[in-house]
């Protein structure tokens, strides 16, 4: 916790809530991970967006919305408070919260850029716990050790990811192909269909 109110939240004073607020490179590169994620979720269906941050997500299926007509519930959880603020003061609703606490559920549970600083073990537990919050599945985002080493921040090998997601379900999507130091993860219960395009 206190590695990440060191990083962020000086940051997040510097930049305010922008992508450089929260540690992305460029508002293009943070654009471009959340497209993956709002690209295969259905409309209607409630999203629970884990470490939220100031909500950029959020904003982003809010102007979906406006295009398509998405009628589904936002709600964003973080677990530093200042981060929650931000979200709040764009209309988001968003609490202060861990998602191994157990008590959030919604049909999708997504993560955008929730693992930079954490390690194996701790991935493969805040995955598990999204899992069990999910209805319908769950998307996340993860550094990629195939393009990716900057000491400090925690990037996965995409092939080992793929073997621990299907130790909870055999229906998984591995997304490579958008940024070269980047994936995406998307994991289905049984009866729902990835809708990325």
């Amino acid at each position: 916790m206190n590695q990440l109110r060191d990083y962020y939240l000086p940051l997040l004073a510097k930049h305010g809530a922008t992508a450089k607020g929260v540690g992305w490179g460029s508002e293009l590169t943070q654009l471009v991970r959340l497209h993956k994620i709002t690209d295969a979720l259905p409309t209607r269906d409630s999203v629970l967006d884990v470490g939220c941050g100031y909500g950029a997500l959020g904003e982003q299926l809010v102007k979906r919305g406006q295009l398509l007509g998405w009628t589904q519930a936002y709600s964003g959880i973080d677990i530093l408070p200042e981060m929650v603020d931000k979200a709040q003061e764009r209309g988001l609703y968003a609490e202060t919260g861990d998602i191994r606490e157990g008590k959030w559920r919604a049909d999708w549970v997504v993560a955008s850029g929730l693992f930079t600083f954490s390690n194996p073990a701790e991935v493969r537990e805040i995955v598990t716990a999204m899992w069990a919050s999910c209805r319908k599945g769950v998307i996340f985002n993860c550094l990629s050790t195939w393009a990716h080493k900057v000491e400090g921040e925690f990037a996965a090998d995409p092939a080992d990811m793929l073997d621990f997601c299907r130790t909870l379900t055999h229906k998984v999507v591995l997304r490579h192909d958008y940024l070269p130091h980047d994936f995406t993860v998307v994991m289905l219960k049984e009866d729902e269909k990835c809708e990325s395009r």
